[in-house]
């Protein structure tokens, strides 16, 4: 649980350190190598991104990339269909996951003993982190992030406390550009590493005139090289030294320095409570890689077949209008290309060539790439959700939805465990510190919270659980009954097993199927009970046998003894 005190960014040390510190130096020179090997190790991912950057997203380009021609690239127009999806699907997943006017989230008791004594304070909390997101532009990061997630495969975010504004300042970070992730040995996003060209002016408002490299302290000042640029590394890693115990950014959970490339030596040190750039991926890779793999880069052979085929519907095209000319000529050229609407010149016959190509295999075969990319991109998924087809039963409308969101459910599952988790806790501490939300008195400091999720497409996915459950107690219950109805059942299958089973396989929750000992516990009780309900009637029984006849009190009206009395009188 994230309910200590949280810096901004504590600024320990914003000056140098000496030369005679050697063992910082060598510090900064092991931020700069480990910059340098992972640089290396993405070699190939960032091969793909810049395909992606060409063929997809030209306007997603990093910082490291001009976009340029590579070699045995053609020129021609990039299909337009690749793009409008991967644009559709980055739309539709921010606008199924987060709404700015609604509450996405709760945080809630882990435990249920600390229900009780969390709920005001989690209530609290859950207020006071919405209010604050939807005052901020997180609405407008988060769209800029769902698209990089989806189509990249791995989005970051950061987000800083302005104490200046009192605002949450959230930014979206491209990971085309030069930032690189490490994995700690659970697989979780604990690394960063980022290069930053800064001008001299940029550097002195961040760490001080002291950080400047001796380039940087020519440029300050003149005006003419203050475009002039300077590398800098972030490192943010955990930190080996953590100790909850104290605040200073020493001993924080993870920390952050800043490395002059030029002089290799740690301008700023400082530290985080939780880790300040929430990371997800889209899918995670199998090759153990850091960075995931999005919808892009799974649809980029596809991609690459649907401009060769509207390539070669083009060029058909413009041979059935244009076609080349052949005129007389008694100097033969050799022909490279037969373009449309050329001249050929030759020494043999005049002809006028007609195109042979059947540009109605080209559109098949469009069409068919097309549909193929839309099913990449999940479109489908959406379209399920967004349209209702009257002409199909409800239970139809169910099953077709649900089998089109198992596709995308593992997707959203880890967008919620490695960017919504993390970035909640993290806005938490940052409302800590700025003193916005109380931190929690002993009576919940050492209780657990959740994060429940209650955006439009969390509802959704959740409601399809809760209807394959139900779907699974029916089962259950007819089973059941045929067991009641034909005892002898009982004698060649074993009922009760059968049902624990049926309901194991179809995913019901586990804390909601009685477990062999509560079952013997329930059945405990319910001998316990059947004695004492029989001891009790047994003792009414005997107080009945036993009970003294009192002669003051008058028949029963209606008895014989009454009919015979009143017969005396």
């Amino acid at each position: 649980m994230a309910h200590q005190s949280s810096d901004n960014m504590a600024q320990l040390k914003s000056t140098p350190y000496a030369a005679s510190e050697g063992t910082q130096d060598d510090r900064a020179v092991k931020i700069i190598a480990a910059y340098g090997a992972d640089k290396s190790a993405r070699a190939n991912v960032d091969t793909t991104f810049r395909d992606i950057e060409r063929l997809v997203l030209p306007s997603m380009n990093g910082s490291n990339t001009d976009n340029k021609k590579a070699a045995g690239q053609d020129q021609r127009p990039v299909s337009s269909v690749a793009t409008s999806e991967a644009i559709l699907l980055g739309s539709n997943l921010y606008s199924h996951s987060y709404s700015n006017s609604d509450r996405n989230f709760a945080l809630r008791a882990a435990s249920d003993d600390d229900r009780d004594s969390m709920k005001e304070w989690l209530q609290t909390a859950t207020d006071k982190i919405t209010e604050y997101m939807q005052n901020s532009n997180f609405g407008q990061v988060y769209g800029e992030f769902t698209r990089i997630w989806s189509n990249f495969g791995t989005g970051i975010c950061g987000v800083e406390f302005d104490k200046d504004t009192s605002e949450l300042v959230f930014t979206s970070i491209p990971i085309t550009a030069n930032v690189y992730i490490t994995e700690n040995h659970q697989g979780q996003v604990k690394g960063f590493k980022r290069l930053l060209q800064l001008t001299a002016d940029d550097v002195v408002a961040m760490f001080g005139e002291s950080a400047l490299s001796t380039d940087g302290q020519k440029a300050y000042g003149d005006i003419s090289k203050s475009g002039l640029k300077f590398d800098y590394i972030l490192c943010v890693s955990e930190n080996p030294d953590y100790d909850y115990r104290r605040a200073d950014a020493e001993s924080m959970r993870f920390r952050s320095e800043y490395v002059c490339v030029k002089d290799k030596r740690i301008v700023k040190v400082g530290g985080y409570r939780s880790f300040p750039y929430p990371t997800a991926r889209f899918i995670k890779r199998h090759d153990g890689s850091s960075y995931g793999l999005g919808c892009c880069e799974m649809a980029l052979p596809t991609i690459r077949g649907l401009n060769t085929a509207e390539a070669q519907m083009q060029d058909s095209l413009q041979m059935a209008s244009r076609p080349p000319t052949v005129v007389k000529d008694d100097e033969t050229l050799d022909i490279d290309e037969i373009a449309p609407n050329s001249v050929i010149h030759t020494s043999g016959e005049v002809t006028q060539l007609r195109g042979t190509h059947n540009p109605e295999a080209d559109q098949a075969d469009i069409q068919r790439l097309s549909d193929e990319i839309r099913r990449q991109f999940f479109t489908n998924v959406f379209l399920a959700v967004m349209q209702s087809n009257t002409d199909k039963t409800a239970t139809e409308i169910d099953a077709l939805q649900a089998e089109q969101f198992a596709s995308i459910g593992p997707m959203i599952s880890r967008l919620r465990s490695e960017f919504w988790s993390p970035m909640i806790h993290r806005v938490l501490d940052l409302l800590i510190e700025a003193g916005v939300i109380e931190a929690p008195d002993e009576t919940v400091a050492g209780g657990n919270f959740e994060v429940s999720y209650i955006s439009q497409l969390d509802t959704k996915l959740s409601l399809m659980d809760q209807q394959k459950t139900m779907q699974a107690i029916q089962s259950i219950v007819m089973l059941l009954t045929v067991a009641r109805e034909n005892p002898e059942l009982a004698r060649i299958v074993k009922v009760e097993d059968m049902a624990v089973e049926f309901a194991e396989a179809h995913n019901i929750n586990f804390e909601h199927i009685v477990t062999d000992y509560e079952r013997d516990e329930m059945d405990a009780l319910a001998a316990q009970a059947a004695q004492e309900q029989q001891a009790q009637q047994q003792q009414m029984i005997d107080q009945e046998a036993v009970a003294p006849i009192d002669p003051t009190k008058k028949p029963e009206e209606g008895s014989p003894v009454a009919m015979e009395m009143q017969a005396q009188q």
